[in-house]
């Protein structure tokens, strides 16, 4: 006989089959829940490694882009100092009537010409003459004997070895004792 409070063998062993079940159920739901929090954080860095990507190449695309636009710069400036410095150059040429085309290379690859942009060979020195000043918007504080005021348009065009172009157009006024050409020495600007 069996004692009424006492487990029966079969319970036991039903009961033990049960709880292993169930602890194998929840095991394997806690490994379950487990992966899928790997998982995620899996996706996470991943994608965290995708921005900072992203963002590493955008940086090194704008300090391409901004190093470029540096290097476009200083050839435009390069440009224009050269064309500047046509100007000056006629300036010394219209000191001693030398008014003839000129072409000289510069430092730095600029090539600077007498001439227009539009035009495609130098171009000598014009001189616009003694009269018409007032009209140039000059003072005109009276003139001494024997002195000439001459007028003369310069255009200077500098070309970088880059492509880049600069025009610089210039009325130049050269006053000077003697025959007018502004050959004589003593004359000034």
């Amino acid at each position: 006989m069996v004692a009424v409070g006492a487990p029966r063998l079969r319970d036991t062993e039903s009961e033990g089959e049960a709880m292993r079940e169930c602890h194998t159920r929840r095991s394997t739901r806690q490994r379950s829940d487990e992966g899928r929090q790997e998982g995620m954080a899996l996706l996470i860095v991943v994608l965290v490694l995708i921005l900072i990507s992203a963002m590493a190449v955008a940086a090194i695309n704008h300090a391409g882009e901004e190093s470029a636009g540096g290097r476009r710069t200083k050839t435009a400036m390069d440009a224009l100092f050269g064309a500047s410095a046509g100007i000056e150059f006629s300036r010394v040429r219209i000191a001693v009537g030398n008014l003839i085309p000129f072409s000289i290379p510069l430092d730095g690859g600029v090539q600077v010409e007498s001439r227009r942009r539009s035009d495609t060979t130098p171009q000598p020195i014009v001189p616009l003459g003694t009269t018409g000043l007032a009209s140039e918007n000059m003072i005109n504080v009276g003139e001494a004997i024997g002195i000439t005021t001459e007028m003369y348009r310069v255009n200077a065009t500098a070309e970088t070895n880059a492509g880049a172009i600069a025009e610089v157009e210039a009325k130049v006024s050269y006053v000077g004792p003697g025959s007018g050409n502004g050959s004589t020495a003593g004359g000034g600007y």
